[in-house]
């Protein structure tokens, strides 16, 4: 009797359902009872389609997981029930209305919209590039493209066409495609594609153009179970300083972009300060966030008209926390914007955190992530790496290639390639300096092939910067659309080879208050020019300027623009860096231990010795003192510890959930110093106090059992802790973001005739295969060697290592693969007296060697 309801498909896009049991028999079980089953799980388990099975009433079929049963019980049942197969998909409204079923997959003759290319970022560190397609109607709707034949990709691929590189230029028409509501398109074997290239222009008419004024609104959404944390005030003074936060979205953007992009709060007759807040009729705890998004952009047209992208460039949804990543899923996502679009979505919290402000944002004007030894946002030289989870910190900008992408210091800026010019030596001043720089005299960043050179200077407005201060950065990115990747920091006399160049840092020095690096750019296998007089800079040719007009940005207009439309799948991005789980110690002195991030060359003269925290904005100020678990004596400074002993004091500050925190202290290899678990104070300062040997390494380890940390950005920050450990009255390292476990080692400083040596290995996710060793040139004998060690659910583990050598003597590092094929998604970094000797992900091959000392 349902005949006129069915669309057979093949049994490849079936998915079958577990039915009711047996045990559970319902009486009059019709039809529409089992299609209306029938879509509470598709709902439940976004399901691409459905296999429907309709039985006669009174009868209950048996659990279906697997089409495999469901022919084995058609054999043997083919008499008692008729087996009918429904794509809910085919069904019309009308049709649908017939068995009281809500119709949510349609399959549709035509469907055309835009593609934009979407990351989408995991807890777990893990990113996923998709391409999603933005319909031109129902307020802009973005769909994800279950591309089942490939169809989409082949007919990309026929034509060359990059949507990374070009999101929002191309407009895609597809035939015979199933629409699912929620939203997804799914191709089908009869689908036919034709492409149409918008142009570059008409794509990115708004987002392209990275200088001039744009506005900027924020909206504090609130629902019917809870409301956001922060006011309308908080939020637009930490976007735009209006009520005295002298470091906020607006003034970052201004400072690093030397005044050329500002941004200013949108006006209109329901904002203030450039935020208004809106109320939807939803339950926040639960909610999937897509949904949510879908619901604020209808509740903006019905509010306001429109939803706002005609009238600002850049909107912001600050939405309450509860909602979920997916149907089902975590909700501990921070933020997620979208690639060469106007919106981004955050987080409760994260609305004022200054790293993720300036970071989404950066993806709304078409920047990648910055990596760094495979770690998708591990470079944390500049704002598109990890974030932090702070209100006005860190003060730093972009880093070398990203610099290059947003165009601001273009007119100061050149491309050289040695294979074609010669060799170049000469001044690449420190960014930072950039209006001291006249044009034509000197450059504040280099291109070489795919190589981007900036002076990462900490001073000023980049004075904060979390990694390779004060020296050299060179950045590696084959396209705008890929990860830029952090290949080398180089201190003076400092050479980087790749791609058949090579790069020098001849001498750094400040000319009247102006930071220079005197660098010499030639071919790799020939002499350097740092004996050199300085090229004449009238022989490299600046790179083309930007028009010193921009392009009006932001004009409000009547009707949409239908060229630049909401991603809605969305690029969420975690705030700590990825923490490792817990290793043994290995037994070879010194092989290195676990580190939570990886350990990288600090500014001053010798880095510090152990394995830093996951990034933190600055180290965190000191509290105001406050009652400890037991009588606190006046601290004596460290000069009261015995002569070869080290002063290292503790400091933690638990978080609201104190009974999830533990320690300890120790001597590596060694009994325990002190240690404490299950601590009973919420909000509360413990202190300690340790004269230790100087010459021994120490390990602290703080763990954090219910997986968040103690500066978990779910938490406010009244209800956040934190960690600080100092030696010798210098903090050494501060935090508390991270899992489940943080390792620092501690380590005494070198005597007055050794250097020291520091290394970051992460192993890969093959660990097993992975040994190294540090000797002296003409020895037999292992200064050093570590590995191999246990795998951990294929999980990448990284440790840091320490050891102070003699440096009037030539060493060698050397690093193994067993297997022949280098780390599995692995990295390796060598510093030597403040220097970087290595940075490789040693992706191939059996082994590396890298000499350093007086060799």
């Amino acid at each position: 009797d349902n005949a006129s309801l069915i669309r057979v498909i093949p049994p490849r896009f079936y998915q079958t359902f577990p039915a009711p049991s047996r045990a559970s028999p319902q009486p009059n079980y019709s039809h529409k009872t089992i299609i209306q089953q029938a879509e509470t799980y598709h709902k439940l388990h976004r399901c691409r389609s459905l296999s429907l099975i309709l039985s006669p009433k009174n009868y209950s079929p048996p659990p279906l997981t697997h089409s495999s049963k469901t022919s084995k019980m058609l054999s043997k049942s083919v008499q008692v029930f008729t087996v009918l197969s429904v794509l809910l998909s085919g069904l019309t409204e009308a049709q649908a209305q017939k068995t009281g079923l809500r119709t949510k997959r349609k399959l549709l003759d035509t469907f055309s919209c835009i593609l934009y290319e979407v990351a989408t970022d995991f807890d777990d560190h893990k990113s996923i590039f998709e391409h999603v397609c933005e319909n031109d109607s129902d307020n802009d709707q973005m769909y994800s493209i279950d591309d089942n034949n490939d169809v989409i990709s082949l007919k990309l691929g026929e034509g060359g066409l990059d949507v990374g590189a070009n999101s929002g230029r191309y407009k895609i028409t597809m035939t015979n495609v199933i629409v699912d509501l929620e939203p997804v398109v799914t191709t089908t074997p009869s689908t036919v594609v034709s492409i149409q290239d918008l142009g570059v222009q008409t794509s990115r008419r708004r987002l392209d153009i990275k200088q001039g004024e744009r506005s900027m609104v924020i909206i504090r959404v609130n629902g019917d179970d809870k409301d956001n944390d922060y006011s309308k005030e908080k939020i637009a003074d930490s976007f735009f300083g209006v009520n005295g936060d002298v470091n906020n979205l607006a003034s970052r953007y201004k400072a690093c972009s030397m005044d050329k992009l500002l941004f200013v709060p949108g006006q209109g007759a329901q904002f203030t300060d450039g935020v208004a807040e809106i109320n939807i009729n939803v339950q926040i705890e639960g909610a999937v966030i897509a949904d949510v998004v879908k619901i604020i952009t209808n509740k903006l047209v019905e509010q306001f008209g429109s939803n706002l992208k005609s009238t600002y460039t850049h909107v912001v949804y600050a939405v309450p926390r509860g909602t979920t990543f997916g149907a089902g899923g975590s909700n501990s996502w921070l933020a997620f914007a979208y690639m060469n679009h106007y919106l981004s979505v955050y987080n409760d919290n994260n609305i004022i955190y200054i790293s993720n402000q300036v970071h989404e944002t950066g993806h709304n004007l078409g920047l990648t992530h910055s990596s760094h030894g495979g770690v998708t946002y591990g470079d944390q030289s500049g704002t598109m790496g990890y974030g932090y989870g702070q209100e006005d910190t860190p003060e730093m900008c972009f880093n070398a290639a990203k610099s290059w992408q947003l165009g601001w210091y273009q007119d100061k800026s050149a491309e050289y390639n040695p294979a074609e010019k010669g060799t170049f030596t000469g001044y690449l001043t420190a960014f930072v300096d950039y209006k001291s720089v006249t044009v034509g005299e000197e450059f504040v960043q280099f291109k070489i092939l795919d190589y981007f050179l900036i002076y990462n200077k900490a001073k000023g407005i980049n004075h904060e910067t979390k990694e390779f201060a004060n020296m050299v950065t060179i950045t590696e990115m084959v396209a705008e659309n890929k990860y830029s990747e952090s290949v080398a920091a180089l201190g003076a006399g400092n050479t980087f080879t790749g791609k058949g160049i090579a790069v020098k840092v001849c001498t750094m020095e400040t000319i009247g208050g102006v930071d220079k690096a005197k660098i010499s750019i030639f071919v790799d296998g020939q002499p350097d020019g740092c004996s050199s007089a300085p090229t004449s800079a009238s022989g490299v040719e600046p790179v083309a300027t930007p028009s010193p007009t921009p392009v009006p940005l932001a004009t409000p207009s009547p009707v949409p623009d239908r060229t630049n439309r909401p991603t809605y799948r969305p690029t969420p991005r975690p705030t700590s860096a990825p923490v490792a789980p817990l290793t043994p110690v290995p037994t070879h002195a010194p092989s290195p231990g676990p580190t939570s991030a990886p350990v990288t060359p600090g500014p001053t003269q010798a880095p510090s010795p152990g394995p830093t925290a996951p990034p933190t904005a600055s180290p965190t100020p000191q509290p105001t003192p406050r009652p400890t678990d037991a009588p606190v004596t006046p601290q004596p400074t460290h000069a009261d510890c015995p002569d070869g002993t080290m002063d290292v004091r503790i400091t933690i500050m638990t978080d609201i959930r104190p009974q999830e925190t533990s320690w300890y202290f120790k001597m590596r290899g060694g009994a325990p110093v002190d240690s404490a678990t299950n601590l009973n104070m919420a909000k509360h300062e413990y202190s300690h106090r340790y004269c230790v040997p100087d010459d021994k390494v120490y390990e602290f380890r703080l763990s954090d059992s219910g997986g968040d940390g103690i500066k978990s950005t779910m938490d406010s920050i009244e209800d956040q802790g934190f960690y600080e450990i100092s030696v010798n009255g210098e903090i050494y390292s501060s935090g508390g973001q991270f899992e489940y476990d943080e390792v620092d080692y501690i380590q005494g400083p070198c005597e007055d005739n050794k250097e020291l040596l520091q290394f970051v290995l992460t192993t890969g996710t093959a660990p097993g295969t992975v040994t190294w060793k540090l000797q002296e040139d003409g020895s037999a004998v292992d200064i050093a060697e570590g590995g191999p060690w246990p795998s951990h659910n294929g999980r990448s583990i990284s440790y840091v290592a320490h050891e102070c050598l003699d440096p009037s003597k030539c060493y060698t590092y050397s690093i193994f693969s067993a297997n022949g094929d280098g780390l599995h998604n692995g990295h390796l970094e060598v510093n030597w007296n403040s220097n970087n000797v290595a940075m490789t992900p040693f992706e191939s091959g059996p082994s590396l060697f890298f000499p350093f000392g007086n060799c």
